[in-house]
C-alpha cells in the first residue's frame, strides 16, 4: 500500500498526456521557437552536415528536458500552494518568449546566437548605446521575428487542445523523464565548463536556453578578470630593456585620431561619389595627407579591436592581449608626454578609455566628472578646445617629456543613431543623395551616415589646422567600419557585430603630415608615402607607430611595421568577430591618390 501510494505520488509529478492546456501550449511554443531557432543557425556552428542528425535528437532532447523540468517544477510547488503551479507554468511562457525573440533578432540581424561574446560586448555597451540600440529595434528584422512568434503562437494552441485529450501512457511519461534527467546531466557538464575553465559549452550541445543561462555567466566571469588584466597590461616588466634611437631631431607630436563606425568606401577621398571628406580631399591636394588603400580592422567591435590597436598583440592564440605592454605607456618611457582625449564616456569598466586611456598622464573629456555617462554626449567638436588648451607643454612637462607629445583623440564618428553625431546645418545629404538607394527609411538612414561621415572630415579638418605649424605626424583610423542595407548574407542590416564582413573590415586609414615634419624628415616622409598601397591591419599600428619614433622593446618585430622598409607580415590579416577570425581578399584597384 505504501509503494503504490508513492509511486502515485511520483507518477503525479512526471510530466504526462494529461498536463493542463497551458502546460501543452508550452511544450508546442517551446518546441517550434527552440527548433526553428535551431535548425537555422546549424549552417553557422560549421559541423559537418554528417553531425546533423546527432545535433537534431540532442535538441529534442533539451526541448524535452526543459519543458519536463518546468512541468515537475509546477508540481512540485502547486502540492504547496496551487497558485505557485500556475506562477511556473506562466513564467516557462515567458522564459521562451524572451528567449525566442531575442535570439531569433540576434539570428536575423546579426546571424549569430547569444554567446559569451556578444554578452561581454553588451556588458561593455554604455546606458546611452543601450538606449540608442533598443530606439532602433522598429525594425523589419524585429517585426518578422514578432509574426513568426505568432503563427507558433497558433500552431501550439492548437495542438496544446487536442493533446490535452490524450489519455495517460507510461512510455511518454519515461520518454518526457528520461529527457529531463539527460538535460540535467548536460547542465551539469556545462556549469562546470562555465565555472572551472570559463569557457562555454559547445553551441551543438545548448539551446536557447542554455545561452541565456551559460552565456552571460561566461562573460561575467571573464570580465571580472578585466582589472587584472589591465594590471597586468600596464605591468613596467614588460618594457624592460626597452631602446630608443629616435630619428627625430627635437619634439614632435605624434597624434592618433580613433574614429567610430567608419568605413572607407564611403569617403570620397577613397572614391566615393558623393563629397563626403571635402577637407580631407583638400589636405591631399596640398600634399598634407595621403590614405591608405587597403586597411583592414582588427575587429568589429571597438573593445575587441582596441586590444589589437593599443598593444603589441597580433592575436596570438597562445598569449592573451594583456601579456604586452600598451602603446601609450611605450610613448610615456620613450620621452613622451601621453594624452587622452575622448568624446565617449570614460566611466564603466568595459570602456576603452578606462583600458587604454588610464595609461595617458592627462585623460580628458567634454562631459565633466560624470564621465558622459549622465549627462548627454554632444559634437566631437566640443573634443577640440580641450585639445588645444594642452597643445603645448608646461616647463615641467618639456624636462620630464622632451621627445614631444604622444596624444591619443577618441571621436564618436559615425556611431549610431548616425543622426546623433553631427548638428543639424551638417545635414549635407538626403535619401535622394545615396547611390545604392534601397527604399525608405533605408536611404534617409544612409545619408545620415554620410553626414557624419561629412562632419568627421571637418572634425580632421579643424584637428589639423591645430597642429600644421608644428612638426607633426597625424594617423586617422577607424575602430570598424558599418553594414548599411549592404551586407549579401544579411540586405537589412544597418550596424556591425556578429559575423564580420567586407564593409565592417574596410576602414579608412589616413596620414597627416605637416609642412614642418616634411621638412625636417624628408626621408621618413617620403618611405610613410611611399607605403600607402600596402595592404595593412589596425592590428599593427602600434609596431609601426613605435619602430618609427626609434622605440624598440622585446615585443618589436619590423615585419609588422607598414611604414617600414621591413614590412613582411609573417601573420595573414583578419578581423576578429562572432564564429571567430575571418580574412577577405585585398582591394585590387586603386582608391586613393
Amino acid at each position: 500500500m505504501v509503494n503504490s501510494s508513492l509511486s502515485r505520488r511520483v507518477g503525479n509529478l512526471l510530466p504526462s498526456g494529461v498536463q493542463s492546456v497551458h502546460q501543452w501550449f508550452n511544450f508546442w511554443l517551446l518546441f517550434f521557437c527552440q527548433l526553428s531557432v535551431e535548425l537555422c543557425s546549424f549552417p553557422f556552428y560549421e559541423n559537418p552536415i554528417s553531425q546533423f542528425p546527432r545535433f537534431l535528437v540532442v535538441q529534442l532532447i533539451l526541448i524535452l528536458g526543459w519543458h519536463s523540468f518546468f512541468v515537475i517544477l509546477s508540481r512540485l510547488l502547486g502540492h504547496i500552494w496551487i497558485p505557485l503551479a500556475k506562477c511556473i507554468d506562466v513564467l516557462e511562457t515567458i522564459i521562451v518568449i524572451v528567449v525566442f525573440l531575442i535570439e531569433g533578432y540576434l539570428l536575423i540581424t546579426y546571424h549569430t546566437n547569444l554567446t559569451d561574446s556578444l554578452c561581454a560586448i553588451i556588458f561593455a555597451t554604455t546606458a546611452r548605446e543601450s538606449r540608442e540600440f533598443v530606439g532602433s529595434l522598429a525594425s523589419v528584422q524585429l517585426l518578422y521575428v514578432v509574426g513568426v512568434f505568432f503563427l507558433f503562437c497558433i500552431l501550439a494552441k492548437t495542438l496544446s487542445i487536442r493533446c490535452v485529450k490524450f489519455s495517460r501512457v507510461l512510455w511518454v511519461r519515461c520518454v518526457f523523464l528520461a529527457a529531463c534527467l539527460c538535460m540535467l546531466a548536460l547542465t551539469v557538464v556545462k556549469a562546470k565548463r562555465c565555472y572551472q575553465s570559463d569557457s562555454p559549452t559547445p553551441a551543438s550541445v545548448c539551446n536557447g536556453i542554455d545561452r541565456m543561462i551559460w552565456s552571460p555567466q561566461v562573460a561575467l566571469r571573464v570580465h571580472r578578470k578585466i582589472g587584472n588584466e589591465v594590471d597586468q597590461l600596464l605591468s613596467p616588466k614588460h618594457l624592460e630593456k626597452m631602446s630608443v634611437s629616435s630619428p627625430f631631431e627635437s619634439p614632435v607630436d605624434i597624434v592618433v585620431v580613433l574614429g567610430e563606425t567608419a568605413r572607407a568606401d564611403y569617403h570620397s577621398a577613397y572614391g566615393f561619389t558623393q563629397p563626403t571628406t571635402p577637407k580631407l580631399d583638400s589636405l591631399i591636394e596640398e600634399g598634407d595627407a595621403f590614405c591608405f588603400n587597403d586597411a583592414r580592422c582588427a575587429a568589429n567591435n571597438t573593445v575587441s579591436s582596441g586590444k589589437y590597436i593599443f598593444t603589441f598583440w597580433n592575436g596570438i592564440a597562445t598569449r592573451n592581449w594583456c601579456d604586452f605592454p600598451d602603446l601609450l605607456s611605450t610613448f610615456a618611457k620613450a620621452g613622451y608626454a601621453t594624452r587622452w582625449f575622448t568624446n565617449q564616456e570614460t566611466e564603466g569598466n568595459f570602456s576603452i578609455e578606462r583600458i587604454f586611456g588610464r595609461a595617458a598622464q592627462q585623460l580628458r573629456t567634454p562631459h565633466g566628472a560624470t564621465g558622459g555617462v549622465v549627462a548627454p554626449i554632444g559634437y566631437d567638436e566640443e573634443v577640440l578646445p580641450i585639445l588645444k588648451s594642452y597643445a603645448d607643454l608646461s616647463v615641467q612637462e618639456k624636462a620630464k617629456a622632451p621627445s614631444g607629445q604622444f596624444t591619443v583623440v577618441h571621436l564618436m564618428g559615425s556611431h549610431y543613431q548616425y543622426i546623433a553625431r553631427y548638428p543639424q546645418h551638417f545635414k549635407h545629404f538626403e535619401g535622394k543623395d545615396v547611390p545604392n538607394k534601397k527604399g525608405e527609411p533605408a536611404d534617409s538612414r544612409v545619408a545620415e551616415y554620410m553626414n557624419s561621415i561629412r562632419y568627421t572630415d571637418y572634425i580632421l579638418g579643424a584637428l589639423y589646422a591645430l597642429y600644421r605649424e608644428r612638426p607633426a605626424l597625424i594617423v586617422y583610423l577607424s575602430d570598424h567600419g558599418e553594414s548599411l542595407y549592404d551586407n549579401p548574407d544579411q540586405p537589412d542590416l544597418c550596424g556591425h557585430g556578429g559575423r564580420p564582413s567586407l564593409e565592417q573590415a574596410d576602414v579608412p586609414f589616413v596620414v597627416m603630415l605637416t609642412p614642418s615634419f616634411r621638412k625636417s624628415y624628408p626621408e621618413l616622409s617620403k618611405r610613410i608615402y611611399n607605403s600607402r598601397y600596402r595592404p595593412i591591419s589596425t592590428a599593427w599600428l602600434t609596431n609601426t607607430l613605435t619602430l618609427t619614433a626609434g622605440i624598440r622593446t622585446r615585443y618589436s618585430d619590423e615585419r609588422y611595421n607598414f611604414f617600414g622598409e621591413k614590412f613582411n607580415p609573417p601573420t595573414e590579416r583578419t578581423t576578429q568577430g562572432e564564429g571567430g577570425n575571418f580574412s577577405f581578399p585585398p582591394v585590387k584597384e586603386k582608391r586613393v591618390k
